[in-house]
């Protein structure tokens, strides 16, 4: 991120998984937190949808070519299809102009580049990597974390308790 030192991107990121996290339990912010992804979430199904709708048929969202927009909402589409395909087909019942992009973007030999690993070649790479064995060890306490320096806990606190106050001001 311009301006920022490696290790400020690393608090902000470890920082923001920590929040999510939190956001997933009994946070007072996690109802408005899921409320914003959900609005997100149908605000770019319709503005991929009004954008590709003047367009020509054959066109990507930008034009004739794929460009670097097409290479950031591809991975969207496909890891909807990925993890709840009845998700995937139910957008597209509503935005039917995001269907034929999606089969047009298919067709493409770019499009192997995000679509080749599915489900099979990810549960493959996982378990050669003993992933779930891994997992298990971490959640049962058989292996640690690194401990971080007492001064990046309390940069990353900061960071959460800045994000939290933002969501309870709304």
């Amino acid at each position: 991120v311009d301006g920022m030192s490696m290790e400020d991107v690393y608090l902000k990121k470890i920082a923001g998984l920590r929040y999510f996290e939190s956001m997933l339990g009994s946070d007072p912010g996690a109802e408005d937190y899921q409320r914003n992804n959900e609005i997100v979430y149908e605000q770019i199904w319709a503005k991929a949808n009004e954008l590709l709708a003047t367009r020509q048929s054959q066109d990507f969202l930008f034009g004739a070519e794929l460009t670097t927009a097409d290479a950031l909402f591809v991975p969207f589409l496909y890891r909807i299809g990925f993890v709840a395909k009845v998700n995937l087909e139910e957008n597209f019942q509503q935005y039917p102009r995001v269907r034929q992009y999606w089969q047009q973007v298919q067709a493409t030999k770019e499009a192997k580049c995000v679509t080749a690993y599915g489900k099979q070649f990810v549960a493959k790479v996982m378990l050669q990597a003993c992933l779930p064995c891994k997992i298990a060890s971490f959640k049962c306490g058989g292996r640690k974390y690194a401990a971080l320096p007492a001064e990046m806990n309390r940069k990353i606190e900061a960071f959460i308790d800045e994000k939290r106050k933002g969501h309870l001001s709304k």
